[in-house]
């Protein structure tokens, strides 16, 4: 695997790949790998030539300097990893790198993204989402992908890329990809790092409330009950609680009991505190016919 730290360096593996008409599949991460992160470099192996990985700890997504300080980053760990399924390069640039002293920012790109980027996460992490379209766009721009994949459990995000994608770039394909999961149902997360053992194990209750809150709209029972009963259980189990949506998938605006009818592609998505560490989940299905 080749390790590169450099734009200059980078972009001349780019140009060497494009002479060669290859096709370059791209996995951008901020790194404390796990197998979420490398189910996405083996799908990317499938479907194209090359394969990069990017590591990146983003300062600009951070609004919490405490999240950023404690974020992670065993790039020893990480690049044994990437070696391990056979990626083909790692782009691991430092923040000067990235945003050089004569960066001027991409002041187009946060002006139409169709009000994805005003609801759910926005609330709790303002200007978030305008450092992860800011560093995208600066790694798009670097890569030149021809596909580029993203996990689902970052739902919100992922659905900015792609207006993201559509407006700016494309020629690209971003290729949604399923959230990883433990035994007990947790999505595999890089901050899961920071949690016991034990810790992890109850944290299944999160992704149980989801199917159960599934399980309520399918049966088209009293959403708002139902929401604030599930806040309420997480809350007594020591969880605190940001948000429960219930959303349609495309806009990601709320969608209530009545509003919804069957086929509708819904997402229920939540945000949790456990033991100082933020955890967010979520899940996605048809509304199905009752019976």
């Amino acid at each position: 695997m080749q390790l590169h730290s450099s734009r200059s360096s980078m972009l001349e593996l780019i140009h060497s790949y494009q002479k060669q008409k290859l096709t370059i599949g791209f996995v951008p991460t901020m790194g404390a790998l796990h197998e979420g992160h490398l189910s996405l470099v083996k799908k990317a192996k499938t479907e194209n030539d090359k394969v990069i990985v990017s590591i990146f700890v983003n300062p600009t997504q951070f609004n919490n300097p405490n999240d950023l300080e404690v974020y992670p980053q065993p790039i020893k760990e990480d690049t044994t990893l990437l070696e391990s399924v056979a990626t083909d390069a790692l782009f691991h640039p430092t923040v000067q790198e990235m945003y050089p002293t004569n960066y001027t920012k991409h002041t187009n790109i946060h002006t139409n993204l169709g009000g994805l980027d005003k609801v759910l996460e926005e609330k709790f992490r303002p200007g978030h989402f305008q450092g992860v379209v800011e560093v995208v766009s600066i790694l798009f721009d670097i890569i030149q992908p021809n596909k580029a994949y993203f996990g689902k459990k970052d739902f919100q995000q992922l659905a900015i890329i792609q207006q993201l994608a559509k407006n700016e770039y494309p020629a690209l394909q971003i290729l949604p990809c399923e959230t990883t999961r433990a035994s007990n149902g947790l999505a595999l997360s890089s901050r899961n790092q920071r949690l016991t053992p034990a810790q992890r194990e109850d944290a299944g209750c999160i992704y149980q409330t989801l199917v159960r809150l599934e399980n309520h709209v399918q049966k088209r029972d009293n959403l708002a009950v139902e929401k604030e009963l599930s806040r309420r259980n997480l809350e007594k189990n020591g969880y605190e609680v940001e948000y429960i949506a219930i959303v349609d998938s495309f806009s990601l605006q709320e969608k209530g009991q009545l509003e919804m009818k069957s086929g509708d592609y819904i997402t229920i998505a939540i945000a949790v505190w456990v033991a100082g560490v933020r955890l967010i989940d979520n899940i996605q299905f048809r509304v199905n016919e009752l019976l």
